[in-house]
């Protein structure tokens, strides 16, 4: 329904009893841009398992969700792949230690391919995630500087996550990367990421990882490169 755009729809909109399939609920709707009920009302969501791809490839879809309920989500992936207009707030997840599994893969492709997006993920707490594959993989304007203070001690997956940037440059040495095991083609041409990540902990990842920098400016810099099989000494 690549025309849908019901605003009365939108403004009462509540799930279902029972409902909790929204997966590509609005995927493809060029012109769909309407709130939902009052204030970002979170009643279509709160008992919504899967939300996957359920604003993938929209056009002008642009509204504010940070104050939508997704703690039964279990399934988020790709939820704005691919849209052209969303640069507002996105949902906030804080996974507790108890729902580690259901939120270890939780953010796979969620901004790929988006080319508007660069707004803070403010209150995002990535500590039981498993897996950030494809995160902002060909996102256009992304250059948050928000990722810096993210917390990825158990990430264990990178894959893909800023392969294709276009925009994003921001330092990211801080990161404690402990659990790595998988970065292949993570900043795979990345066309503008020249910051130093030496001080990365990859003891996981005994060799570079496939195309892990390949296209980017630190391609031909290995001192701004991890020192793959090591954990640097911190520097006090």
């Amino acid at each position: 329904a690549t025309s849908f755009n019901n605003q009365q729809w939108a403004a009462t909109a509540s799930s279902p009893n029972g409902a909790t399939n929204l997966h590509k609920m609005f995927d493809g709707a060029d012109v769909f841009n309407q709130p939902f009920g009052i204030t970002g009302s979170n009643a279509l969501t709160k008992d919504a398992v899967d939300v996957s791809y359920m604003f993938a490839n929209t056009g002008l879809f642009n509204q504010d969700l940070q104050s939508w309920d997704i703690s039964s989500v279990v399934s988020a992936r790709g939820m704005f792949q691919g849209s052209v207009a969303f640069n507002a707030n996105g949902p906030v997840v804080n996974p507790t230690a108890s729902h580690s599994n259901t939120w270890s893969n939780q953010y796979v492709d969620f901004f790929r391919g988006t080319q508007a997006y660069n707004s803070p993920l403010s209150g995002w707490d990535f500590t039981n995630i498993l897996d950030l594959s494809g995160l902002f993989q060909d996102a256009v304007a992304f250059n948050n500087p928000d990722p810096s203070a993210w917390n990825v001690e158990t990430l264990q997956t990178y894959d893909s996550m800023f392969a294709n940037t276009a925009a994003f440059d921001q330092p990211l040495k801080e990161w404690k990367t402990y659990g790595s095991a998988s970065m292949e083609e993570m900043f795979k041409n990345a066309a503008v990421f020249n910051q130093d990540i030496s001080s990365w902990c990859v003891l996981g990842i005994l060799d570079e990882p496939t195309d892990f920098s390949v296209g980017s400016p630190i391609e031909t810099v290995p001192e701004k490169n991890p020192q793959w099989g090591e954990c640097p000494p911190l520097v006090v």
